[in-house]
This record gives C-alpha cells, structure tokens and sequence, in this order.
C-alpha cells in the first residue's frame, strides 16, 4: 500500500487551503483548478501522507480535481514519484474518468496511470500549445483593437440577453474543438452551461452588420489571470481577424483588473496559433487533455 492517499475537499477549509497553497505557484498552468479552490469545490483532492491531515502541517504531493457526476479531472501533480502513482492508481481503480486536463508533463503522468487501469479501453487525446500575452498592454496603444474605423462591425460585451445569438457558434465550437469523435452534442446541456457560466465569466462578440459572427470568452478567472477559451468564428466570416481581435480585446481587459491573458490551442490549428501570436500571444508550454470512451 501507498504512504500516500487521496483526500477529498468535501467542505473542508483545511483541505482548500491546503490545495490552494500548492497550486499557487503554477497558477497560470492549472486555471481551471485554481478557479475550483477558490470557490471552495468539493470537486478538489489532495495527495498527502495517510493520517496526517489533523497534524500541524501535512505535506501536500499533488492536487486535482474530480466529481463522481462529470468525472473531468484538472490536474496538478508536479511531484512524479512512485508513491504518487500508488496514491492515484487506488483512487482510480475505484473511480471511473472521462476526461483527463492539465500541463502536458502531469497529463502524461496520469494518463499513465489511469490507461494501466483502462486497458482496452479507448482513448482520445488532443495535444495544445499552451501560450500567453507577451507584451506590455499597458503601454500599447490602448485603441489599436478598436473596431471604431469600421462602421459595419463592432466588439461588444454578450449579456444573458445574447445566447439565442450565441448559441449555434458555441454548438459548433463544442463539437468541434471540445468533445472527442464518439461524443455527441447535446444542445440542451450547452444551453444550460452557458447560462451558467454568465454568472463567472465574460463572453464578447464580434457583430457585424447586427449579427454575431465570432466569440470568444473566459472560461477560468483566477486571482492573477484569466483563461481564455470559447473562440470561434462563422467559417464564412474567417480571415477578417475577427478572432485576433476579440483575444486581444480580452487580454486588455484582463490587465485592466491586474490579471494576465493566457489560453491553449490545438497544435494541428495553424490559423488559430496565428491569430494568437498575431494578438500578442507567445507559446510558452504543452497542455493535454485525454477523454476516454465511457463502458
């Protein structure tokens, strides 16, 4: 048996905190993890030694985050030991995953791990350049992604009011960006995500000539940065930088609140990695996710 265990967050302040405090130095890495934390999760596990949670200070070897209902799984697990691989292998062993996310290095590490439990059983995997703004926003000028010298498109902040409009843009970029090849777009269940997800983050659009024809949005909000995801744009109305400038127009906005821009791109999207460096965007890490065929 490992020296090592999975504990659950379950309400816990203790086990919050603690999570918090080893995730916080790759923040930029695990956004969607960290945002997690700090709403106070029950989704988030800590790896620690068995029976040390009520000492004065257990050590903490990794954080990641499941729930039995979605089993998607964030992870952070820079420490890649024997006695961590112990620790993961018997919480998986005993519960089912469909998705695995994190840094390219601790993906690999548990798709190890949970494939060795999986045998057989297929898999998908979708690698990404992690990549993040690499100027200084605060002494660009700050009308350069303007849209003011055009007069039949603009870049506006989407409210509730806006989802009729949303909606076959987020269907298509879900089907295709996000779910693996066996998986099915349910309409309904985008519907209610992104209604949401309204009341975390921030969706902005591109309209032209009154119609929405690209967006692109927040999907983690952490202490020092925003995560940027949900970019896509009418395949008719590609080409136009639409999907630069709503990037760009984030990443100001993020500076305004003290954060910085970071998002993930598929490595095979050549046309998305330029519009990102076109932006401002650097790469500067991988980042994987790996979904596994449900039994």
């Amino acid at each position: 048996m490992s020296a090592l265990c999975v504990v659950g967050a379950s309400g816990s302040p203790k086990v919050l905190k603690l999570a918090l405090d080893f995730v916080l130095p790759y923040e930029k890495r695990c956004c969607a993890l960290f945002q997690r934390i700090i709403n106070h999760d029950n989704s988030v596990h800590i790896i620690i030694e068995k029976g040390t949670l009520n000492s004065w200070h257990p050590l903490v070897h990794g954080v990641f985050t499941y729930s039995g209902q979605g089993r998607l799984v964030f992870c952070c697990l820079p420490e890649q030991t024997t006695e961590v691989s112990l620790a993961l292998t018997e919480f998986f062993a005993k519960n089912s995953v469909f998705c695995i996310s994190g840094q390219k290095e601790w993906a690999d590490f548990l798709e190890e791990i949970v494939s060795g439990i999986y045998r057989g059983r297929k898999s998908e995997v979708h690698e990404y350049h992690f990549m993040e703004e690499g100027r200084d926003l605060e002494v660009m000028d700050k009308d350069e992604d303007d849209f003011s010298h055009r007069s039949d498109c603009e870049i506006i902040r989407c409210s509730k009011n806006h989802i009729e409009q949303l909606m076959p843009l987020q269907l298509d970029y879900t089907r295709v960006e996000v779910l693996p090849a066996w998986r099915e777009v349910v309409p309904a269940a985008e519907r209610i995500s992104l209604e949401k997800n309204f009341k975390n983050q921030f969706y902005f659009a591109v309209v032209e000539k009154g119609k929405i024809v690209s967006k692109a949005n927040t999907n983690a909000i952490t202490k020092g940065f925003f995560q940027i995801g949900g970019v896509y744009t009418l395949e008719e109305f590609r080409g136009k930088g639409y999907a630069s400038a709503l990037v760009e127009h984030i990443a100001r906005e993020a500076c305004l609140l003290n954060r910085k821009a970071v998002l993930f791109v598929k490595k095979e999207n050549a046309g998305a990695i330029k519009a990102y460096t076109k932006a401002g965007f650097i790469i500067t890490g991988g980042y994987k996710i790996v979904y596994y065929l449900e039994k």
